[in-house]
């Protein structure tokens, strides 16, 4: 059982990097921190135990081969990438992360000569187009439904103490929507491959992995939120109130497709969208591209530091693929 440590280390990271969609809600001042960070704790380990195992499936197949020990250390690869990222303030994928690491056994695999070792890469396919659609799709979501949103307050509610509490309570329920779509969509990411390697069954994976992603949430999520809700565009609470539920609703999109997506991508897609409504001069490019770059880099480098690994712990003796 040590080896699932790595896969919690992954959950906590995951829960500080990821739980950022109640950035631009914390940004405006409509939801307390603290408060927003207890919410996606409660709502994480729900959405992990109720719908985890659907994502869980798809990392399932493309870890098929996947032993105890090299679990241990694809785990391990990514969640190292993933703190490094989240401690320099960067939105990251953590499912590029575990897909990057996922391939890096697969390329172990192929350099000892294992046949159909790099069956995995061919199975990627609808991975590749969930991850591209995601913040695009949560964009164009945002875009419309704040144009939606903005209609319905301005028509029909006309003061503002009642505006202001229906963007305050909307967006709570939103975000703890947001949260249930992480623990579901995001949990196959902390703990799929020990399901694969047969160390654990799906529901302690899912229960596991959720409690992780909601101590990394309670502890060190500060940062990133704080990256989402200030320094992408200047969006206030009906903007906050808008990218909150885009997020939540492509999060929970791509649960029911059964392709674990990045939260980061779809936050900032979603807030990128309401930027574009506000006009294009509101978003920081600046900022923008190196949140795109570090989601190129984060599956190229942790595949490769993960190769790199599993060659090192294989010199020193540890048997990695039984």
């Amino acid at each position: 059982m040590w080896r699932i440590i790595s896969g919690l280390w992954m959950g906590w990271g995951l829960g500080a990097n990821d739980s950022n969609f109640f950035g631009p809600g914390v940004a405006a001042k409509v939801i307390k921190y603290r408060t927003a960070t207890i919410l996606i704790a409660i709502f994480v380990v729900i959405g992990a135990v109720m719908e985890g195992p659907k994502c869980m499936h798809t990392l399932d197949k493309l870890s098929a081969t996947t032993s105890p020990n090299e679990a241990f250390i694809i785990l391990f690869s990514a969640a190292l990438c993933v703190m490094i990222m989240s401690s320099a303030g960067m939105p990251v994928s953590t499912s590029q992360a575990v897909v990057g690491s996922i391939l890096g056994g697969s390329l172990f695999r192929y350099y000892l000569g294992v046949p159909g070792a790099l069956d995995s890469f061919s199975k990627l396919g609808k991975i590749v187009i969930c991850w591209i659609g995601t913040p695009l799709g949560a964009a164009f979501m945002a875009f419309i439904l704040f144009h939606v949103v903005d209609y319905i307050t301005s028509r029909y509610i006309k003061n503002i103490l009642a505006l202001n509490r229906f963007i305050t309570v909307t967006l709570v329920v939103a975000g703890c929507y947001g949260a249930y779509g992480l623990g579901a969509n995001n949990v196959a990411n902390t703990t799929a491959v020990y399901v694969a390697s047969g160390t654990l069954n799906e529901f302690n994976a899912a229960l596991y992995g959720g409690l992780a992603m909601a101590v990394g949430a309670l502890t060190f999520s500060r940062r990133v939120m704080m990256t989402v809700g200030e320094k992408i565009a200047v969006i206030g609470p009906l903007g906050a109130l808008v990218a909150t539920l885009s997020h939540s609703m492509t999060m929970h999109f791509f649960t029911q497709v059964g392709v674990p997506v990045s939260s980061s991508q779809a936050i900032v897609g979603a807030v990128m969208g309401i930027g574009f409504v506000k006009g294009a001069d509101g978003v920081s490019y600046k900022k923008l591209l190196s949140i795109v770059t570090g989601w190129i880099i984060t599956p190229i480098s942790s595949m490769l530091f993960c190769f790199g690994v599993i060659w090192l712990f294989s010199k020193l003796g540890m048997t990695i693929l039984q």
